[in-house]
């Protein structure tokens, strides 16, 4: 779905075959004014809002439950790394390439554990569950 004046949405109109074969979409709705779906991935591109709809697309609980599971693999892994880094007799023993190994793997892990929560939270708000 795209919502915008009509000066856009006559683009998107003329080009809306080779949006829909990009997108891999079954359908493309042109709509100028109207109710925004509730539960869809959504973006905004100048002053048009495209909207994704998810209902009956995604299981939210199933998702839910994958993400959730993937956090609680990824948080004892942090913890683990975070107490080997803040051990002084680690930092002093180890060899420097070690440490540096530990301290790119923090950096990651809490780089995905903070996508993954991310996910999370966005799910649980386009659920309604949030």
């Amino acid at each position: 779905m795209v919502f915008g004046p009509e000066s856009l949405t006559s683009t998107v109109k003329t080009h809306g075959h080779y949006i829909a074969d990009l997108a891999r979409l079954s359908t493309l709705k042109l709509i100028r004014d109207g109710e925004r779906p509730r539960v869809a991935a959504s973006a905004v591109v100048r002053e048009l809002e495209l909207f994704v709809p998810l209902e009956g697309v995604l299981d939210f609980k199933e998702e839910s439950r994958r993400l959730q599971k993937e956090i609680s693999k990824l948080e004892p892994e942090l913890a683990r790394t975070q107490k080997k880094l803040a051990n002084n007799a680690f930092l002093s023993r180890a060899p420097a390439d070690i440490v540096a190994k530990e301290k790119d793997k923090l950096e990651r892990l809490g780089g995905k554990l903070d996508k993954l929560q991310r996910q999370l939270e966005k799910l649980t708000k386009l659920s309604g569950e949030g």
